[in-house]
C-alpha cells in the first residue's frame, strides 16, 4: 500500500482529564494555580467531588500528566512574557510601524503554535480560540494596510509641498518653465 493511500494515523485519546466537566476542571486548575495543596490532597478532593458527582474517578497517573502539561504551559506563557519585555524594551527606540509588525508576526505564531499543539496533542481544539486569533490577525492586518496607506499618502503630500517649494524657489532664482518642469517632475518621482 502506497502512502496516497494509506488511512490517516489515528487521533490521539483525549485524557481523561479534558473529559470531566468545565466546573471539575476549573477546580483542577484552580488547586494546582494554589500550589498550596499536594497532588495527593488534590487527587483525593476531585475524587470525592466526582463521587458525589456520579462519575468514575481520576487516577493518580493522570493527574500528574495534567499538571505536568500545566507546569509546561506555565512557564513557555512566562517564557513569552519574557521575550515579549525584551522586544519592548528594544523597539521603544523604533518606528511604531516596526511594533505593529512584530505583533502581527508574534500572533500568527501563537495561531500556528496553537494550531499545531491542537492538532498533536489529545487536547480537544478550541474552536473559540481559533475563532478570536483569527480576527485578531484579521484586524491586525488591517491596522497595517491603514496605517501603510496613511504613510503612503502622507509621503505623497511631503513630496506635493517638496515640489511646490522647489518649483518657487526656481522660479525666483529665473529658471526657466521647462526645468522646472523638470525638476518637478523628477521630485514628484520619489512619491
Amino acid at each position: 500500500m502506497n502512502d496516497a493511500t494509506a488511512p490517516p494515523p489515528p487521533r490521539p485519546r483525549r485524557s481523561s482529564l479534558s473529559r470531566l466537566p468545565a466546573d471539575i476542571r476549573e477546580l483542577i486548575d484552580k488547586l494546582l494555580a494554589e500550589g498550596v495543596e499536594t497532588r495527593k490532597n488534590i487527587l483525593a478532593i476531585l475524587n470525592r467531588e466526582l463521587d458525589r458527582k456520579g462519575d468514575k474517578p481520576i487516577s493518580k497517573s493522570a493527574l500528574n500528566r495534567y499538571a505536568q502539561r500545566m507546569e509546561e504551559i506555565g512557564l513557555k506563557m512566562a517564557q513569552a512574557r519574557e521575550v515579549a519585555r525584551v522586544w519592548i524594551e528594544h523597539l521603544e527606540s523604533e518606528p511604531p510601524g516596526d511594533l505593529g509588525k512584530l505583533l502581527n508576526e508574534v500572533v500568527r505564531t501563537l495561531a500556528f503554535d496553537f494550531a499545531t499543539r491542537a492538532a498533536e496533542g489529545d487536547e480537544p481544539v478550541d474552536h473559540q480560540v481559533l475563532r478570536s486569533l483569527a480576527a485578531t490577525i484579521e484586524r491586525l492586518e488591517q491596522a497595517s494596510r491603514i496605517r501603510e496607506d496613511r504613510d503612503r499618502l502622507l509621503r505623497r503630500e511631503i513630496t506635493e509641498q517638496a515640489a511646490n517649494q522647489a518649483k518657487a524657489t526656481a522660479r525666483r532664482a529665473g529658471i526657466s518653465q521647462k526645468t522646472i518642469s523638470e525638476i518637478e517632475r523628477d521630485i514628484l518621482g520619489l512619491a
